[in-house]
């Protein structure tokens, strides 16, 4: 988790004219009306959590659920808000703003603040003043305490640190995911450069994702299922990024299930198996009113947390049998 407590919430995001627009879109997948007021709450809430992940800026451990519980809604009008909200403010799991909105760096002059409190402090104590003059207070209090500069400009260097970690984790996994493409080439695997590595990756993603798609319209996907079948080839690179988020928890499942290091199309297979069987995952229904419209689709089961609870509903039915 992120160690700052606190993030810019700027002048006129209340009053922002796209949440009209989300709010909209969000009407047309409800069949019903959602408020302004229903998404500032739904982005606040992403804001918030946005903030403790690691990296900052990702849903990171969003679950639709627990935030329908918080706020008093229901779980596919907080999904129906979120899904609205793609390319707008959400690309995939990033608020696409945040690095722009959220700088790591403190205001230039906070420091010079500081330095000149601290510089009064000095005065008041050589002159032999106790520091308990009120204006010497009301100057302090637009003053950024020290603790809080000190920890934000700690902060700056783990977050970068941590983040460095997080994409060097990701572009591992992917890498594991390319037979003969470890850090280290041996006499039979001499390694390759990095603009190879790269493509190698590249292509790889491309596979998974595209054995994704054609599982996703196997099981799923009409005229086999309930569910609009997805395009292979439109949208595709927006859909790269989806699976690429699942990729660490895809190789965890992999392993855990079937004793893989890599994933194979059998994965999509079985979850999108496990899917069919789920009637409210399927399409098949019935929903309840007002959101008898609300279908799921291919980027709502590939997000982590629904895949996370189709494995574990399976996990644990395969430990009663």
């Amino acid at each position: 988790m992120a160690a700052e407590h606190w993030f810019r919430w700027h002048h006129g995001t209340a009053t922002d004219p796209k949440w009209r627009v989300i709010a909209a879109r969000a009407e047309k997948t409800l069949s019903r009306h959602v408020t302004v007021g229903h998404v500032l709450s739904v982005w606040a809430m992403m804001l918030e959590c946005a903030s403790q992940s690691n990296p900052r800026g990702e849903l990171i451990g969003w679950v639709d659920e627990d935030v329908a519980a918080a706020l008093g809604f229901d779980e596919v009008e907080v999904a129906a808000i979120r899904d609205a909200m793609q390319g707008k403010t959400l690309d995939g799991d990033h608020l696409s703003a945040w690095k722009r909105r959220q700088p790591k760096a403190e205001d230039a002059t906070a420091a010079d603040r500081k330095r000149a409190q601290r510089e009064r402090e000095k005065s008041q104590r050589a002159a032999g003043t106790d520091g308990d003059n009120p204006e010497c207070h009301d100057a302090s209090r637009s003053v950024t305490t020290e603790t809080e500069t000190e920890t934000e400009t700690e902060t700056e260097t783990e977050t970068e640190t941590e983040t460095e970690t997080e994409e060097k984790g990701s572009i591992s996994s992917l890498r594991s995911e390319i037979p003969g493409t470890g850090d280290a080439g041996t006499a039979s695997n001499p390694p390759t450069d990095l603009g190879q590595k790269r493509a190698q990756q590249e292509q790889r993603l491309a596979q998974v994702t595209a054995d994704a798609i054609a599982e996703f319209n196997e099981k799923l996907g009409k005229p086999n299922g309930h569910l609009p079948a997805v395009h292979p080839t439109v949208g595709r690179e927006k859909r790269q990024q989806q699976v690429k988020r699942c990729i660490p928890l895809l190789r965890q499942i992999a392993k855990a299930t079937y004793g893989m290091d890599h994933i194979s199309r059998q994965v999509w297979a079985d979850y999108f198996t496990e899917c069919a069987a789920d009637p409210f995952r399927s399409g098949a229904g019935p929903y309840a009113a007002p959101h008898e419209n609300w279908r799921p689709d291919f980027e709502f089961l590939t997000r982590q947390a629904e895949m996370l609870k189709v494995f574990d509903k399976a996990s644990s039915s395969a430990e009663v049998g």
